[in-house]
């Protein structure tokens, strides 16, 4: 039960399903503290040599050595480094859906594209004239992803605890970070859209998705994670209520 069935009257939302495949796919939340922990002294008790690097500045400034740390000194060392360098992501988990992907994050690729494709208040195909606002803005009220939860078909990560060493400059200068990260690969996922007045020219369309194909959905899209296809795009004939998760 909704408006549309208690008002009656056509609606002005077309919906639209797609199906879209996910070359890579990297999770985005924040992992539990005590996961990191355990990752983080297992790589130090095994000497994994571009961890050591980041710590060493520690184990100097403490009067340690590297191959004689005690227990006790690892674990210092453990807390001193994940508080100041390391930061861990993994997926958001639903019950009965698994692991998930979020629908906001396809609506924020689609924004992302819309402004890179067209800039500032830029004309797009199909500008329907009688508004100041460019393509971003316009869409931000006009375009809705309906799913909230988007199941991957996964119950665990493919890959747990990746390792990624990042160099980064800012006002203490340069210094390397951790990022451990858990991936998903050959994703498939199936979501709704739904336009208002069915503003988005098919023209349009194919250039939204051609960017989000390469500029990718979802964390770490620098290292070019998230990259996918598009690979089934229909407008539904009959209005309907898509299922939200």
């Amino acid at each position: 039960m909704g408006a549309s069935d208690i008002f009656g009257g056509k609606s002005r939302w077309v919906t639209y399903q797609a199906d879209y495949h996910l070359y890579t796919l990297v999770g985005g939340i924040p992992k539990d503290p005590d996961t990191i922990k355990a990752w983080l002294k297992a790589r130090l008790e095994i000497s994994d040599t571009e961890i050591l690097a980041i710590a060493n500045e520690t184990i100097e400034q403490m009067g340690w050595t590297q191959e004689r740390l005690t227990s006790g000194q690892l674990d210092e060392l453990v807390d001193v480094v994940m508080a100041k360098d390391t930061k861990g992501n993994s997926f958001k988990r639903v019950d009965k859906l698994g692991l998930i992907f979020e629908g906001r994050q396809v609506k924020a690729a689609i924004k992302e594209a819309e402004n890179a494709l067209y800039p500032g208040t830029a004309q797009w195909p199909g500008y329907p004239g009688g508004t100041r606002k460019g393509l971003a803005s316009y869409s931000v009220e006009r375009v809705e992803v309906v799913e909230r939860f988007i199941p991957i078909g996964r119950t665990v990560p493919d890959v747990v605890g990746e390792q990624r060493i990042k160099h980064i400059s800012g006002p203490q200068g340069k210094r390397s970070t951790i990022n451990v990260v858990d991936v998903c690969e050959d994703v498939d996922i199936s979501f709704h859209v739904k336009v208002l007045d069915d503003f988005i020219t098919p023209e349009l369309w194919g250039q939204i998705w051609e960017y989000v194909e390469l500029g990718g959905m979802g964390a770490d899209r620098a290292r070019g994670d998230g990259r996918g296809e598009l690979r089934k795009w229909r407008k539904l004939a009959t209005p309907r209520k898509p299922k939200v998760a």
